[in-house]
């Protein structure tokens, strides 16, 4: 078997990230990756506190067969304008997969070392009303408030394998050091058709990554 050689210089920008995460990994070690179990569909979640310092949690929504997130392209539309040119329109957003309304992962859930629950600052990201069986990204679909660069509502999920990552700072006060469980039930929504924007919520089993709280200087 003809095992490929890799070249002997690499390109800096592969030789900056492998110093990076060279420097990395031994500062702070790699991360732990915890892997969720499957659905029927094939995706399944895993997740790891990628920075155990800040406590950056990255969840990772993976797609094998028979489920793909390679994007699809919205229904276009050919018109002809009074001036006889003729224009192609996209009423629908192009994407196969998205998240909840409040474009969000999930449920999320905090315990210390025996148990107890610690307090989730922000409360509407677990309410039931932001994951509805389903909705229409008509309806549902809005910008965001950036002045800049605002992105259309319900984020899509993007790439092959899609994430998202939020600071455990923001959604928990955690007051004593200990060891912590971070539990997340992620919820996606798969849209049924190209020419169709009704989205349909999938349940993804949970996934819980082990955190390391050093104290409240984090």
């Amino acid at each position: 078997m003809n095992i490929p050689r890799l070249p002997k210089m690499l390109p800096s920008s592969i030789m900056l990230l492998c110093a990076y995460f060279g420097t990395y990994s031994v500062k702070a070690g790699l991360p732990h990756w915890s892997v969720g179990t499957s659905t029927n569909l094939g995706i399944y979640a895993t997740g790891a506190d990628v920075d155990s310092y800040e406590h950056r949690i990255t969840i990772i929504i993976h797609f094998t067969p028979p489920s793909t997130n390679i994007g699809i392209s919205p229904f276009m539309h050919f018109t002809k304008g009074t001036n006889g040119i003729g224009t192609v329109t996209t009423p629908l957003r192009n994407g196969r997969f998205f998240w909840g309304t409040n474009s969000f992962c999930g449920f999320v859930e905090l315990r210390d070392a025996d148990g107890v629950k610690v307090r989730l600052l922000k409360p509407e990201i677990n309410d039931p009303a932001a994951y509805p069986n389903s909705y229409r990204l008509k309806i549902v679909g809005r910008l965001d408030d950036d002045p800049v660069a605002p992105h259309e509502l319900p984020l899509a999920l993007s790439g092959v394998d899609a994430s998202q990552a939020f600071y455990i700072k923001d959604y928990f006060k955690i007051k004593e050091p200990g060891d912590y469980q971070l539990t997340v039930w992620p919820k996606i929504y798969k849209r049924l058709g190209t020419n169709d924007d009704l989205c349909v919520r999938m349940d993804i089993p949970p996934v819980t990554i082990p955190i390391h709280w050093a104290g409240n200087s984090q």
